[in-house]
This record gives C-alpha cells, structure tokens and sequence, in this order.
C-alpha cells in the first residue's frame, strides 16, 4: 500500500515533546484537581499517519440563460373619480398616467472553464474538531514526496475507501461551484432559463498526514487527547477532571446575589411595585459583578496553580508553593465576604423601597389636606 502513496507531511515533534503537550493539556481546565499531575499516568502513546485523497481537476462547460432588461413605460389608466356611492360623480371616470415595469428578455450562450481541488479524508474517524484542523490548507502546503523513512516507528491507517467512491461524494459540492463559476457570465436585471453541460478531467493524490494519538489515566479513568502532527499546541480530546469542590466554591460566590433577589421580592410585596427601581437593579448587579468576579479569580487561581506546579516539576522542585488568592475570594473569609456584600446590597434594595413608600404616602397625605381644604373654603349657598 505505501508504494502508492505520493506525498506525506512529516511530524513535526518527537515523543518527548508529546509527553510535554500531554502535561500541559492535563492542567489546562478551570478547576482542575492539584494532583492531576501527580496522581495520573500516560498510558499510551501513538504516533500515527491518517489517509486522505486529494483531487486536483479542470472543467470545460457551455451554458445559456435568458438575461432580462427592466425599463419603464407610461400608460394612461381609466378609474372612477371617487369611490363615494353617495357622491353623485362616483359614476364618473377620469384618466390617470400610471408607469409600469416591461421586461425585455434575451437569449444568451457561453463557455465558462475552470479548476477545483478537494482533499477529503478517506479513513476511520478519529476526532472531528482534529480531522477539520488537519485538512486546513496550511497542512498540504508541509507535503512533501513519500518515503518508507518518514512511517518508520509509527502506526498507518488503511485507505477505507476507493479514490472514486469518494469522489462521488464530492460531485454535488463541484457542481456547486460549477454553478457559482457559470452564473458569474449573469446580465441584465433578471435571469432564468438557465442551462449547462459541462466535463472534468481530475488528478487523484494519495496523502499521508500525521496525528499523535494518546490516553492518560487518572483515579480509575481513561481520558483519551489527539494531537495535530503538524502543530502539538493543537490539541484535542474528552473533557479533563473537575475538582467538584473547587467547582462548587465559585459557583456559591453568586449567594449573596440570591440574597439581593429575595430583598427585591420582600421589598415588591411590602412596599409595592414603586421600590422596584434602578437601585434595585445597582444592587443586584454589585452583587453579580462580585460573583463573576470571585468565579474567575478562582477558575484563573486554578489554572494558575496547575501551571506553577508543572513548572516546579519540570525544574525538580520537591516543595511546591502555592499561590494565595487575592482577599475577595480567599476561601477562609468567604462567609465574612458574603455577608458583607448581601447585607449592603440587600439594604440598599430595603431602604429604597422604604424611602419611596414613605415619599408616596407623604404626596398622598399632602394631596388629601389640600383637598380637605379646599373643601371647607367653599360658601355655602
């Protein structure tokens, strides 16, 4: 089979440099456990060359179509002068000028000729995101002439599929772009009828690019990763562990948000729709506002934490050092935090609706003593 290959890109890294790739993936997660890298073992390594079949063609076509000319034309309309059955001239007619649209079609005939290339993977399936990486066009521009050296020590897929078979999967795509090339020659202001033949001749390629494949195994489960061979920054796999409880603590930073909510809806059924107002709306968003931003302190502090670990392991660190968190989202005085910025908020929200429902009933008292007096001021009769 290899014999019949005509281009391979070459990998680009070794095996030391996937293990590195592999490390750095591990701790690239939000909340990743701080002992991934301890705790975990790569299991398998693979080195691997994916089939693809590149087609490189020519198509001659002749095509017609009707091409349509709008102009405008004036004509003179006969309609009744009013539409008023009880007015006496709505048996009466008048002439109007009116324009209306005259299309004006021709016939028309060419050739139009043109090229297309299409690589297309003719393998099993790996991984979708990697195999849509891999067949960008900065991967064929790294081709170079095949030779048994460049497979050596690497695992090879099996053409699963005849070069035609799956050029016929590629027909309806060519003959889109056929189209699109043929209604380039369009005229005119409209267009129909169209119509065309057309033949191809095509040049058929067999290609080799490289994927690393590998799995890592941590407390029990396998996680499995891709590799472009081309490029190791790009990496692919399942979803990596979750520290649930480091989880758990970013998303209990939005509390004190639920506790502005329920002032909100206190204040609604205690003072009425009046406390709800853009003070209401400050208050919660300072409490979103610290909940996103204690998240992503922590979601970032993670990630931190799991690069300065590789780092102090890549160096021989035995004692690695952890990074504090800024205060706002220090673990250890979180409920102080909280507390803080709920009973700020929550108040805030309380007061307000307090404050309007007493500027109400003041208007209303004021409102009611005018009246009053108005009332006794008038003479009786």
């Amino acid at each position: 089979m290899n014999k019949n290959i005509d281009f391979i890109a070459p990998f680009t890294f070794d095996r030391n440099t996937l293990v590195s790739r592999i490390e750095e993936h591990m701790i690239s997660g939000s909340f990743i456990p701080e002992d991934i890298l301890e705790k975990s073992s790569i299991t398998s390594q693979e080195f691997k060359f994916i089939p693809f079949y590149r087609y490189k063609g020519r198509y001659e076509a002749q095509w017609s179509a009707s091409f349509g000319y709008d102009r405008k034309e004036e004509y003179i309309a006969v309609r009744p002068v009013t539409y008023d059955m009880d007015d006496p001239r709505w048996r009466q007619t008048t002439k109007v000028s009116r324009t209306r649209t005259i299309t004006d079609w021709k016939i028309a005939n060419g050739e139009h000729s043109g090229s297309f290339e299409h690589t297309v993977y003719a393998g099993r399936i790996y991984n979708s995101q990697l195999q849509k990486q891999i067949e960008n066009q900065n991967s064929f521009q790294k081709l170079i002439p095949f030779e048994d050296k460049y497979i050596n020590d690497c695992q090879v897929d099996d053409f699963e599929y005849d070069s035609e078979t799956v050029f016929n999967g590629l027909k309806s795509k060519i003959d889109s772009e056929i189209e699109k090339g043929i209604k380039t020659h369009s005229k005119g202001d409209r267009q129909k009828d169209w119509s065309w033949t057309f033949s191809t001749e095509k040049n058929v390629e067999r290609i080799f690019l490289p994927i690393a494949f590998a799995t890592f195994e941590y407390k029990g489960k396998n996680y499995n990763l891709w590799l472009n061979g081309l490029d190791s920054t790009k990496v692919f796999g399942d979803s990596l562990p979750v520290d649930s409880e480091k989880q758990s603590e970013a998303l209990s930073s939005f509390k004190p948000s639920l506790a502005v909510v329920i002032a909100i809806i206190f204040s609604y059924n205690i003072f009425g729709s009046i406390s709800v107002d853009g003070y209401s709306y400050l208050a919660l968003s300072i409490a979103l506002f610290y909940g996103i931003l204690r998240s992503g302190t922590l979601a970032l502090h993670s990630h931190n934490v799991g690069k300065n670990i590789l780092s102090q392991k890549r160096n021989g660190v035995d004692e690695i050092k952890i990074t504090p968190l800024p205060f706002f989202a220090d673990v250890n005085n979180k409920k102080k935090h909280f507390i803080i910025v709920a009973v700020v908020c929550s108040l805030i929200v309380l007061i307000n609706g307090f404050v309007k429902r007493v500027d109400e009933n003041g208007m209303q008292n004021v409102s009611f003593n005018i009246h009053s007096s108005t009332s006794d001021s008038v003479p009786l009769a």
